[in-house]
């Protein structure tokens, strides 16, 4: 811990969320989130890297949340949230059953992992030479690696990017598509039964009223309905179309921003995308990314880096 990190941990501590013994204890147990082991319930866990923050409006509530190396985390305080510096490198603990942050302390850059310096050695390069960090086999481990987790984060796998840079859907894509439709039309007709019955409450009241909900109801089932039948459209024409875009980081409540293509057409993307274990956010905000997409549904299928250049330096 260096001297200028002292007086925003001090800040942190003030709180009274967590103590000092907590953090020695703490990190005395929690195993770290990067090592594969499968979580126990209840076990404590530790992840160290740039977090993002945002709040999530839902009803009369405003949720905090927290994002490590793509683990969604509840902050449970509104104070703790306005004082954690977002893309800040942080050292974080959290249990793996109520997903929610235990404790935190700010770290040095330098104390995160680095997944390009982990690729160099993986190589069998030497990690002192600046031009190891370029080298074409470290790139393609970076690269498998960042593919890997979007697609856990995305839900997509490698088959389904094989076949989408052919330009069309995988089986297991065209299957989800399918169960996406059949969902949309047991929504619609769930909610033309509660038109129906919250209409009929107000039959012999108010005239107005029945119009007005019956008017609601068919637009709210309308378009559920036009979302399935776009689902099936494309699942049965199991093609795929492509184009590049970029991430927009406005401002605003929860955790969904912006990926936007060239040519105008605009996708909501977690931001759980660029929180990945060993890169810093920023620098996966700056890329362009190919992305696969259902035309009529418009719904990503899968999207990819096209030069991950920047993610390699220093």
């Amino acid at each position: 811990m260096t001297d200028d990190l002292e007086p925003h941990r001090a800040q942190l501590l003030a709180l009274g969320l967590f103590t000092q013994a907590d953090l020695t204890e703490f990190g005395s147990r929690a195993l770290d989130a990067a090592s594969g082991e499968p979580p126990r319930p209840g076990a404590m866990r530790v992840a160290t890297g740039f977090v993002g923050t945002f709040s999530d409006i839902s009803g009369e509530y405003t949720r905090y949340k927290l994002i490590i190396d793509g683990q969604l985390l509840d902050l449970g305080s509104r104070a703790l949230f306005e004082r954690i510096v977002d893309g800040g490198p942080y050292r974080v603990y959290f249990t793996t059953d109520r997903e929610r942050v235990q404790a935190l302390e700010p770290v040095a850059p330098a104390d995160v992992p680095d997944a390009v310096a982990e690729a160099v050695l993986a190589a069998g390069l030497d990690p002192r030479d600046p031009a190891a960090r370029r080298d074409a086999r470290v790139a393609s481990i970076v690269r498998d690696g960042l593919l890997a987790v979007l697609g856990r984060t995305l839900d997509f796998t490698g088959d389904d990017l094989a076949a989408n840079r052919s330009g069309r859907m995988s089986a297991r894509e065209e299957q989800k598509l399918r169960s996406s439709a059949t969902w949309s039309f047991g929504c619609a007709i769930f909610l033309a039964l509660i038109g129906l019955v919250l209409a009929g409450s107000f039959l012999h009241q108010s005239v107005i009223a029945v119009a007005i909900i019956g008017a609601m109801t068919l637009l709210l089932a309308g378009v559920v309905v036009r979302m399935g039948v776009n689902a099936r459209r494309d699942a049965a024409a199991r093609r795929v179309v492509s184009g590049v875009g970029r991430l927009v980081l406005q401002s605003g409540s929860g955790e969904s921003r912006s990926l936007v293509m060239e040519d105008g057409t605009s996708f909501s993307i977690t931001l759980r995308a660029i929180h990945i274990r060993g890169h810093k956010p920023a620098r996966l905000a700056s890329l362009s990314y190919r992305v696969y997409y259902a035309p009529n549904e418009a719904e990503i299928m899968s999207l990819e880096p096209v030069d991950i250049a920047p993610v390699l330096e220093p």
